[in-house]
This record gives structure tokens, sequence and C-alpha cells, in this order.
């Protein structure tokens, strides 16, 4: 069995500091959930907030592989981090890391069904792609939102909603009036994670537009879970992704083909990290996500 620490979502201008760790271990076909949940208990130790990634075989043989996905306190459904992370591990054993022009694609048994996952190791770029988003319940009242953010309710962009979207896990969209107020959260977890579950959602992600946005389709995010054994997430694709899907829904912008957004996220946390969001639209419905970043070798 061996393990690799990989970043993932790194920010080409600070890649020494930024992503979303992942541990990654092959070789773990022994192992049961028990022994790998302990195994992603010890990198959290370890590492700090962290997600491990184990590599198995597919149960099916027309699958490249099957994922499973642990943070500290619980196995999740899918990752997308991880994922990526994982796929960066496959080219490093393969050999053909730094080696290929080609983008592979790999089809990838996870908890919530198969996906189809790319990663092109000349660039150090991975993807995954995602399902149509599920479109979910509006909070009406953003009083509830504001304590566990714990922030004024004038703090939120009273124009837009905050809303539920789904792309694989369920995600709470909260729209801030600008990047200031985002920073500066200071959330009162143990509210934010009853609201969690109160509105059957995997983590709040709080976001704002950039000054530009318009014209570099660029948001900034943070992402605090639903007690998950960390507070927050450095770069999240599975948020980012429903993020996507909901800018696509309440904003102006072309509902054709390929729309993509930077979603700059990990900041505050001091690990700027960019993840791509793309959204595919076929008859002004999206009918795809995709996730994509780059990926940086720590271990």
């Amino acid at each position: 069995m061996k393990s690799y620490y990989i970043d993932v979502f790194v920010d080409e201008e600070n890649n020494k500091n930024g992503g979303n760790p992942c541990l990654v271990y092959t070789g773990a076909e022994c192992l049961d959930k028990t022994q790998m949940q302990s195994l992603a208990q010890e990198a959290q130790k370890q590492y700090g907030g962290i997600e491990t990634a184990f590599i198995l075989p597919p149960q099916k043989s027309n699958n490249d592989y099957m994922f499973m996905y642990f943070a500290p306190l619980k196995e999740m459904e899918m990752c997308v981090h991880a994922s990526i992370a994982a796929l960066s591990v496959l080219e490093i054993e393969s050999g053909n890391f730094h080696d290929s022009t080609l983008m592979k694609t790999y089809k990838i048994e996870t908890k919530l069904g198969i996906f189809e996952m790319g990663y092109n190791s000349s660039t150090n770029q991975g993807y995954v792609l995602q399902n149509s988003p599920q479109i979910l319940n509006c909070i009406s009242s953003s009083a509830e939102v504001a304590d566990a953010l714990n922030i004024t309710n004038s703090t939120i962009n009273q124009e837009l909603p905050i809303q539920n979207i789904s792309t694989s896990r369920p995600k709470l969209i909260v729209p801030i009036q600008n990047v200031e107020f985002l920073d500066n959260l200071q959330p009162n977890f143990n509210q934010l994670w009853k609201l969690c579950d109160t509105y059957h959602t995997s983590g709040l992600y709080p976001f704002a537009f950039s000054d530009d946005f318009a014209h570099s389709k660029t948001l900034f995010a943070r992402q605090f879970p639903n007690n998950s054994g960390y507070n927050e997430d450095s770069a999240t694709g599975v948020a980012a992704s429903a993020l996507a899907c909901y800018i696509a829904s309440h904003c102006h912008i072309l509902r054709k083909g390929w729309q993509s957004f930077i979603i700059k996220q990990g900041i505050a946390m001091g690990k700027p990290s960019k993840i791509i969001a793309s959204v595919n639209f076929a008859d002004e419905k999206i009918i795809k996500t995709k996730i994509s970043g780059k990926v940086a070798i720590r271990d």
C-alpha cells in the first residue's frame, strides 16, 4: 500500500500554498471501510483538514476503477478534488506523468454512480463530468442563514435567492454583498451544522461576484461543510459546480453550449485556489456540468 499527498485546484499564480489537499492510497484492496476511516482520521491528525481517497478495482469490468472517499468523520459519496487527485496518482503509477499531451479519460465507479473523468499529464490538469443539476429548495428567510454565518441580514445579497443545488451532493448557495464581507465571515459552526441538517445540505457555499464579473466570469467563494471534521474547505468541486448552475439559472449569460466560470476559493485560509466550473446548455437547459483544475504533487 502506498500513499501520495496531492493538492488540487492550485492557482498558477500561487502554486506554493494553494489548492485543496488530498491523501490518495493505492494497493488498499485488503482494507475494509473501518480501516479506511481510521486512515482518514490519521491523515487529519498529520496534515489538518484533508480528505482521503482510495483507488480500488472496479466492481464491473467495463469500468476502469472504483474511488472511495473519506473525510475525517465520515465516508463521502463523491468528492471532486479527491477524484482529480486520484487521477493524477494513476498517471504517476502508470509512468506517463508529464509524458502525454493527450487527455486520458476514465470511467470511475463511486457510491453515487459512474462518472467520466479525465487527466492530462502534460498540463497537470484533470476534470470530472457531473450530472445535470437538481435545483432544490430556496430558503425564504435569510435571517437564520445570517445567524449561522454570524453576520447581519444586510450582508446577504437580497437580490438573489439562497438556494440548495446539487450536481452530486447538495450545497446551500448564499449570495454575499461583496468580497470583503465574504473574506471576513466567521460562522457559528454549531448553528451552521444544524442549519445544514435542517435543509438536508452537505455545506454552505457563500459567494460574491468579482468587480469585473461581466468580463472575467470570476466569482469568490468559501465552503463550510456540514460537520466533517474541519470547518472550511480551500477548494470544493461539488460546491463550485452547484454555484455555476446557480449563476447560470439566475444571471444573464449565454444559454448555449459550454459556459465556464472561474471560482476563487481558499483565500481567507491562506490557500488560494482556482476552480474552472462549466455548464453545458442544450435547448437553454443545463444538461451536463464539468469541474476542472490543476494539480500539484507534494509528496
